[in-house]
Formats: structure tokens, C-alpha cells, sequence
């Protein structure tokens, strides 16, 4: 009885110590997944070339000079809040946001090559990981060496409350 109590005690322990369990909100910097879209033009407000688009459901900074990458925050349908982030970046960063990436989140869930092809025929390799968590998922795609840049996808995992709500909303909006 008390091995068998020992072994689950150490299983238990093992379980809550892994990545997964303790990954970090999915986001970066101060932004994460979820805040609203008045949170985050509050935490863009200092980050120059950011900018919003009250017409639209995004927020863009573009840092291409001096980082060498373009960030845009994507908000819901009815911009409630923060549903995904994308991140291009230019290849020559593409290991140290892969290194950030298994440092914040960990090992990732699936890494495979995926081949894409233009419409001339000609083929690119593409390294491609993919991170899941319990609040989403997280991809990274590293292009093949023909092309000068690379993407991250952030998406906030949809509740089904989140589903019911968005059905009432939509079911207020006129029809055609």
C-alpha cells in the first residue's frame, strides 16, 4: 500500500512538472491571448510603430528595420478580444525564435518538413513545429532557403460558451 502510494505520489509530481502543465500564456512580451482589445492598444502604446485600426479587427507593429520582424494581433469577430497572433520574421532570426520558443513553451508537441510548391512547380522544403497547450496552439514555420522569411501562428483555444455567445451575437445581426 505504501509503494503504491509512493508511485502515484511520483507520478502525480512528474505530470504537474512538465512543460506542458506549466506552459506560459501564449503571447509575447506583455500581450497574451485572450486580453481586450483595449488592453492591448494600453500595452502597444509605447511600442513605436504600432498601430491599431478601429475599423478592423487588428493591431499591427512593424519592426522590420531594427528586428526584422512584423507582429499583428488579431481580435475576435466582434473584437472582444485578442484571438490570435502572427509573427513574420526575417529567416536569418529563424533559430533564435525557435530557441525562444522551446525555452518559453518547451519541447514542441509534433516537428515535421512539409513541402510546398509555387504554381511554376518548383518545390521548398519547410521546417514546420507545432506546440499544443491548454490555451491553444502554437506554429512555427521556418521557410526553405529560397525565401527571407519564416512565421509564428498564436490561436486561442474556443471555449464552448465562447461558441454560444458568438451564435446569439450573430443571430442579432441582419440577415440577407
Amino acid at each position: 500500500m505504501r509503494k503504491s502510494m509512493c508511485v502515484m505520489v511520483f507520478l502525480a509530481a512528474l505530470f504537474v512538472l512538465t512543460p506542458s502543465v506549466f506552459a506560459a500564456p501564449l503571447g509575447i512580451r506583455e500581450i497574451t491571448i485572450g486580453m481586450s482589445k483595449e488592453e492591448v492598444v494600453d500595452a502597444l502604446e509605447n511600442h513605436k510603430g504600432a498601430r491599431c485600426y478601429d475599423d478592423y479587427n487588428y493591431c499591427q507593429e512593424s519592426t522590420w528595420i531594427k528586428r526584422g520582424a512584423q507582429v499583428t494581433y488579431f481580435f475576435g469577430k466582434h473584437k472582444q478580444k485578442l484571438t490570435s497572433i502572427h509573427i513574420r520574421f526575417l529567416s536569418k532570426f529563424s533559430d533564435v525564435m525557435l530557441e525562444g520558443l522551446v525555452e518559453k513553451y518547451g519541447k514542441p508537441t509534433k516537428t515535421f518538413t512539409e513541402t510546398w510548391q509555387n504554381r511554376a512547380g518548383a518545390a521548398f522544403d519547410n521546417n514546420v513545429s507545432t506546440w499544443v497547450t491548454p490555451d491553444g496552439a502554437i506554429t512555427i514555420k521556418v521557410h526553405g532557403e529560397d525565401f527571407n522569411d519564416g512565421e509564428i501562428s498564436m490561436v486561442g483555444k474556443i471555449t464552448d460558451e465562447e461558441i454560444s455567445t458568438q451564435k446569439e451575437k450573430d443571430k442579432s445581426l441582419p440577415g440577407f
